[in-house]
């Protein structure tokens, strides 16, 4: 929510402290993905950076959930770099 109150700064801790509290590294990767969905959102300078930094993570077999969020994010993007308000 603070991301969307353009609350960056308290967003970032919150999405750090929920990476410390995620229970194995899918779930941490899966915490990074839904942080760069909000910076992309949120169009902040660290939105692409972020955005490329979590499209490179990769993802088990037998992870669902991981790679089809990482999918939505990239086509998401992809939209977004060809949108004349962001760079």
């Amino acid at each position: 929510m603070h991301f969307r109150d353009k609350e960056y700064k308290q967003g970032r801790l919150d999405y750090k402290n929920a990476v410390t509290l995620a229970p194995d590294e899918s779930s941490k990767k899966q915490v990074a993905l839904f942080r760069a969905r909000e910076e992309l959102n949120a169009n902040t300078p660290e939105a692409d950076n972020y955005v490329e930094k979590v499209l490179k993570f990769k993802f088990s077999e037998d992870e669902i959930d991981g790679p089809r969020i990482q999918e939505l994010l990239a086509e998401q993007y992809k939209k977004a770099r060809h949108s004349p308000t962001l760079k």
